[in-house]
């Protein structure tokens, strides 16, 4: 298929770029070390490809290809999938109000509402495609409704003070449709929040497996962020982008490492003798130092809707 007759999910009139391609084959594979069977979902399709929307710069893959309840029942299954509380739940607390409607779209395991309610915020209402993950928080009495952002804002149009999705946007193929049906759930003057994997920080790589298709069909930065306030005419309150924790550092360094001394890396003696070294040991003071200024996993956008 020629480009001329892909379109950018974001703008359809949009030039598009091509980046690189994927093989499902590979994927396939990479998934099933994580006891993740996406045989199904890519059947009948080879080559999976990146593109670029040249008018906002987001980044998505064609086809689109994304994840189902199955697929997503398998994913919570690993230890670290679903994190209670996580540093963009505790950053956006200073935008809430304790009498705020708020709706969570993709609300997981139910931990953002659960701490919310702790906080005593108490009128907070989930969304969650994952079946499993809603019969449990119905039976911990969450009010967590197992359907899309599109249909529940046909019967909740300007009802919330926020709509908030956390690690969402990027599992969803038509990112228009979301946003939109995202804002006409809510009022005039209130704020749509989005947090989604940082793409243009150096502890995230576009080629894990898990930022690939089934699990994300896009990938999003500051620039494509920033450009979803002017296409849906809203004022663009702040990005806020999370700094590199201490578990990502050691990837950081590894990118630092293969981008500045490839030479070394392409043979295994030098790299073993380079990181036996007090050079690595320097090297990794100076990093440490370097990173409170190096962008980390994740980055927030919050909109008021005009």
């Amino acid at each position: 298929m020629n480009n001329e007759q892909i379109k950018s999910p974001l703008v359809s009139h949009s030039e598009i770029k091509h980046l690189f391609d994927l093989s499902t084959k590979s994927l396939t594979q990479d998934y099933k070390k994580f006891n993740i069977d996406t045989r199904n979902l890519f059947k009948d399709i080879d080559i999976i490809s990146a593109y670029q929307c040249n008018f906002t710069g987001y980044k998505f893959y064609y086809p689109p290809i994304q994840g189902d309840s199955k697929f997503y029942e398998e994913c919570s299954k690993i230890s670290w999938y679903y994190v209670p509380w996580k540093w963009e739940h505790e950053e956006i607390l200073k935008f809430l109000k304790n009498d705020d409607k708020i709706l969570e779209v993709g609300s997981g395991s139910s931990g953002f509402i659960n701490g919310l309610i702790d906080k005593k915020i108490l009128d907070c209402t989930g969304l969650e495609l994952n079946r499993e993950q809603v019969v449990i928080a119905s039976s911990r009495g969450l009010n967590v409704l197992n359907e899309s952002i599109e249909n529940h804002s046909l019967r909740n149009r300007l009802y919330y003070d926020i709509v908030c999705s956390f690690q969402v946007l990027e599992h969803v193929y038509d990112v228009k449709s979301f946003i939109q049906s995202s804002l006409d759930a809510l009022k005039i003057g209130g704020k749509l929040i989005i947090s989604v994997p940082n793409n243009g920080s150096y502890v995230y790589d576009s080629k894990n497996i898990f930022n690939s298709p089934p699990h994300h069909v896009g990938m999003w930065d500051e620039a494509s962020l920033t450009s979803v306030a002017n296409l849906f005419d809203l004022q663009l309150e702040c990005i806020i982008t999370e700094p590199i924790q201490e578990h990502h550092k050691d990837f950081f360094f590894h990118v630092v490492y293969k981008n500045t001394f490839n030479f070394i890396y392409k043979f295994r003696l030098l790299r073993k003798v380079f990181e036996l070294t007090i050079a690595k040991y320097f090297l990794n003071h100076i990093l440490n130092y370097t990173t409170k200024w190096i962008p980390g996993h994740t980055i927030i956008a919050v909109y008021k809707k005009k």
